[in-house]
């Protein structure tokens, strides 16, 4: 049987070598594009196993677009294997100098962006058999000057996945954290 994934944040960085290493695992790999430019770059690629699909984690239209893909796709047979929360964003300097806009897409894209597309995922996926991945960051485990909202958008993720993976247990889903260094 097929296994199927999503993965956000997947046209770069971790996001995309995770993609091409469960592609290459023999996984269908549903990879979130932010935008339609994107997803166009990753099909132009043409890499066997990875479905490109528009995911801005930050908007709920576009995570039910995604997502009813994804089902449509998988069939009534098909579930979510895995669920890949990669998407992120950084402005590197102290919070006095960040614009109010950037500390919101901070809190969106790395916090709340990957509550509402697990949120919405969990219908997709088979108790006992499917799990939730949180790419964080070593530095929502360290308080780090510079980089405090990151630090605290990194440190609410932590959190929230350590009270998922309780909240699950009891169904059978996986949930766990990879917490990266400087990358």
């Amino acid at each position: 049987m097929t296994q199927y994934v999503v993965i956000s944040g997947a046209s770069s960085g971790i996001g995309k070598a995770a993609s091409e290493a469960l592609a290459d695992a023999g996984m269908t790999v549903f990879a979130g594009a932010l935008n339609d430019d994107e997803a166009k770059q990753m099909r132009a690629a043409g890499r066997k196993g990875i479905v490109p699909v528009v995911l801005d984690v930050t908007s709920t239209a576009s995570i039910d677009a995604a997502l009813g893909f994804v089902r449509e796709t998988m069939g009534s047979e098909g579930y979510l294997y895995g669920l890949v929360n990669v998407a992120g964003v950084d402005f590197n300097a102290p919070l006095q100098f960040l614009e109010p806009r950037e500390i919101t897409q901070m809190v969106n894209v790395n916090f709340l962006g990957g509550m509402l597309l697990t949120r919405a995922a969990l219908p997709l996926m088979r108790h006992d058999a499917s799990r939730v991945v949180f790419v964080s960051s070593a530095m929502g485990l360290l308080a780090t000057p510079i980089i405090t909202t990151y630090c605290g958008t990194k440190s609410g993720i932590e959190g929230f996945a350590d009270a998922l993976r309780i909240e699950l247990r009891a169904v059978g889903i996986k949930v766990c954290l990879v917490e990266p260094g400087v990358i």
